[in-house]
């Protein structure tokens, strides 16, 4: 029995002076200074326009590009058979094709 008690290993005992150490911070700990923070200042980047399925196709229609010689068709809504884009033509007109199954027609 000594030998089991001898090769147990000996924990400290907790005293009751020890205080327990504090991880979280305090609120005005977190505060950071408005000229030391760096992301004042930052702006995020552009959002990438959308692509849906159909995005090729409605790129590569005869109408589409008849509007504009290098379309850009974005997806302005989706759902779960129907897509529709909006294309900027060259004289500043909007053209919107909406594409059903991947079948694609223009919307006057």
């Amino acid at each position: 029995m000594q030998q089991l008690q001898q090769m147990q290993p000996q924990l400290p005992q907790p005293s009751a002076q020890q205080q327990p150490t504090q991880a979280v911070q305090s609120p005005q700990q977190m505060l950071v200074p408005a000229s030391n923070n760096p992301a004042i200042g930052l702006t995020a980047p552009p959002p990438k326009p959308q692509i849906g399925e159909a995005s090729y196709h409605v790129e590569r229609m005869p109408e589409v590009k008849a509007c504009n010689s290098q379309p850009t068709a974005k997806l302005a809504s989706t759902a779960p058979s129907t897509e529709v884009y909006t294309i900027q033509c060259s004289g500043g007109d909007v053209l919107m094709v909406r594409c059903e199954f991947r079948s694609c027609r223009v919307l006057r």
